[in-house]
């Protein structure tokens, strides 16, 4: 996934399509669904925790869900960077995946996406998201949240009513901040032959304009299981998600 998200392709339409005969053929050995580039095993909440490298506008057309590494055109990468495979990382999840759908557009499985949406359950929290977006440049923090580093997807940029959305518009306004909802996904537990620092990791939510009753993600959040004693979850509440 990362090797291929960081090529330039002359449509984005065809960000999905352009690895469909790979996807077909990895059908066969798993044996499960295919989901807008993911797969439906039980790695799926630590495949959830993709983050991107760099900052581009939001595609203007629909690629995939918002929890897909294929919504955005930007070159992205595994949190966890493939290593539980090899047996040197394991992710212990703490999200419950209660439905995951994706609507293909055409007759091809593997192809481009009309839709799709993932209902998990796990603990969330009211955050405040502040950032800087100067020259595609962008910095971005948690308010309150000093040992959480956020990763946004795309470009992000002021939203109605005060909130905060992907742009693929632009000029770019130089700051945002806004109301966001954290979900806590899990926490990665690295071997000690790997020089990577245990995390825990969230997504960044933020209302989907869509639908009232869902959420749209926007960026990954990481904090280092060794440094200062997280506060961001504390006390957080278990409640029902919905991702388009």
């Amino acid at each position: 996934m990362s090797k291929y998200s960081q090529r330039s392709l002359t449509y984005s339409a065809d960000r999905l399509p352009g690895i469909s005969g790979a996807a077909a053929r990895f059908k066969d050995a798993l044996q499960c669904r295919y989901l807008a580039g993911m797969w439906e095993t039980r790695m799926l909440p630590a495949d959830l925790c993709w983050f991107a490298f760099g900052c581009d506008n939001q595609p203007p057309e629909y690629l995939a869900p918002t929890w897909s590494w294929a919504s955005v055109m930007t070159a992205t990468y595994p949190f966890h960077l493939d290593l539980e495979y090899r047996g040197l990382i394991r992710f212990d999840s703490e999200i419950t995946v209660l439905d995951v759908q994706c609507e293909v557009r055409g007759l091809n499985p593997f192809g481009r996406v009309s839709g799709g949406h993932l209902r998990v359950r796990g603990k969330v929290v009211d955050a405040h998201l502040q950032g800087t977006n100067v020259d595609s440049i962008q910095n971005s923090s948690l308010r309150g949240a000093p040992t959480w580093g956020v990763f946004p997807d795309c470009l992000l940029a002021p939203g109605p009513g005060g909130g905060i959305v992907r742009t693929s518009e632009g000029p770019h306004p130089s700051t945002f901040e806004g109301p966001v909802m954290c979900l806590f996904v899990g926490t990665t537990i690295t071997s000690h032959i790997t020089k990577r620092s245990d995390a825990r990791c969230a997504l960044v939510l933020v209302p989907s304009p869509a639908d009232s009753s869902a959420f749209c993600r926007i960026a990954l959040a990481t904090s280092p299981l060794d440094g200062p004693p997280d506060t961001l979850f504390h006390g957080a509440e278990e409640r029902e998600v919905l991702i388009l």
